[in-house]
């Protein structure tokens, strides 16, 4: 019990540091703000756009944005872009506290010890690249939450047989989730149909019944996709999936060997955006606990000493290594275990859900040959743009976690896991450099005067904000 209260009080305070980092870092310094931004103004103004992305995350942010404008104007006219920044806050700020009690309803399924339950969803919780994503408008925060929602519901379903107006009742609720993910960004179709088959697979329930299940599941999603896909054109006269803006000659397909080419020599001498468009493996390993692509605490805002960088993206590196290695440790053992049937309960469950992350990662493979991009970045490959499949690498751990129980695994995979938390929540940091590099990097780094290196993708923005300047701007 006090050890589920620990972890209860750690998971207010990762919420609480998610606020202060959005006030810190606020949306309005977001480095791709005039698309995303625009799409919020416009439909708080009631137009809507033609749009390649569903309205739903800009929509709940648009109606923030109003209430914002209603309070703030007669205060401060003229603040427009304050307004959609307030907006955009409190929108993932609610969608992260949706995500903390969905996270910990879905593990709380897949084991019986609630003190793991809660420490999966910490560690869920504390990769960089989730805070990163929740600091911008990105309609990745609202899939994710409905994925995880929605598989929550559907696991639910199929824990047992349940009677004709429950299971209806069950299943438009997940399927209106899972249709969320689907209109709202390509990458939710591959996420809907993996959450499904998987949460079919290792279920404990009849052959039958699981089957019929997936088939609704599938054709109630496919139903109300196609009436958003409807409403979207009928509105604006764009369809989903169909980006309007042209890429130009530099756009284009790679060679196949970007998808498996690694070089670990390199990624850790010059571990800086577009010096690896060549590697994909490159790019996910700087990026994953560090900030490969400079949209968060890397961002040129907060300074360019190439010592700082360079030492806070190596700490990155050797952080994402380490739970590489934990994961693959946890996922051996799984596979070794007899597989066996519980009342939905891991290790045999991990193995099932697992081809979340995998066909994920295959989309990515094949989207990398469909989808125009830039070849002088291959910056098609963003963590933020499958942010879904972050809370399903911990699924392993979780395993390993309820099949050794009093055994002398556990403990050592609880450290790790802390040890995980503190380090994704100090790379998370925004003043990053000012509060924790200054003074590591007198111990660990050699380059005291190392000059400032410039970035030719970025325009030099002004001086870090203080926090009281922050909080000004933000009330």
């Amino acid at each position: 019990m006090t050890h589920s209260r620990f972890l209860i009080a750690l998971l207010v305070t990762i919420f609480l540091f998610r606020l202060g980092s959005s006030i810190i870092h606020p949306p309005t310094v977001q480095h791709d703000r005039l698309h995303h931004h625009q799409y919020i103004r416009a439909l708080a103004h009631g137009s809507y756009e033609k749009n390649y992305e569903g309205p739903y995350y800009y929509g709940i942010a648009a109606v923030h944005t109003i209430i914002s404008r209603t309070i703030r104007d007669s205060f401060f006219p003229d603040s427009h872009r304050q307004n959609i920044s307030n907006g955009i806050i409190a929108t993932n700020a609610i969608l992260f506290l949706a995500l903390i009690f969905g996270l910990a309803k879905l593990f709380s399924l897949l084991t019986s010890e609630k003190e793991y339950a809660l420490l999966m969803t910490a560690l869920s919780l504390s990769f960089p690249v989730l805070h990163r994503s929740f600091n911008m408008a990105r309609p990745e925060n609202l899939m994710i939450v409905a994925l995880v929602w929605g598989l929550y519901v559907l696991i639910r379903l199929l824990q047992e047989e349940h009677c004709r107006r429950v299971l209806t009742r069950l299943l438009l609720a997940s399927s209106f989730l899972f249709a969320l993910c689907v209109t709202q960004k390509i990458t939710g179709i591959v996420a809907c149909i993996s959450a499904v088959f998987a949460a079919g697979w290792c279920t404990s329930t009849k052959f039958s019944y699981r089957l019929k299940v997936i088939a609704l599941s599938i054709t109630s999603v496919s139903l109300i996709s196609a009436s958003l896909w409807g409403a979207q054109y009928a509105l604006s006269g764009s369809t989903f999936y169909r980006h309007h803006e042209q890429c130009g000659d530099s756009c284009g397909p790679n060679d196949l060997a970007v998808l498996y080419r690694v070089s670990p020599t390199a990624v850790w001498a010059s571990p800086f955006r577009n010096t690896h468009a060549n590697s994909m493996i490159n790019i996910l390993l700087t990026d994953f606990y560090g900030d490969y692509w400079r949209y968060g605490i890397d961002a040129p805002l907060y300074g360019k000493r190439r010592a700082i960088r360079v030492t806070r993206v190596r700490i990155g590196i050797l952080v994402t290594c380490s739970y590489s290695i934990l994961f693959l440790i946890c996922l051996l053992y799984l596979i070794r275990q007899k597989p066996y049937r519980q009342y939905y309960r891991l290790p045999y469950g991990a193995q099932a859900l697992l081809c979340i992350p995998l066909a994920g990662y295959c989309f990515l493979l094949i989207a990398c040959f469909i989808t125009p991009y830039r070849q002088s970045e291959f910056d098609l490959i963003k963590w933020e743009y499958i942010l879904w499949i972050l809370p399903f690498l911990t699924i392993p751990i979780l395993g390993v976690l309820e099949d050794s129980k009093q055994n002398r695994l556990t403990p050592s995979i609880q450290y790790a896991c802390y040890a995980l938390i503190i380090a994704g929540l100090i790379q998370s940091t925004p003043l990053y450099h000012q509060w924790i590099m200054r003074p590591v990097r007198m111990f660990i780094s050699n380059d005291r005067k190392a000059k400032p290196v410039s970035n030719q993708n970025f325009t030099p923005l002004p001086a870090p904000p203080t926090a009281v300047a922050c909080l000004h701007a933000f009330s």
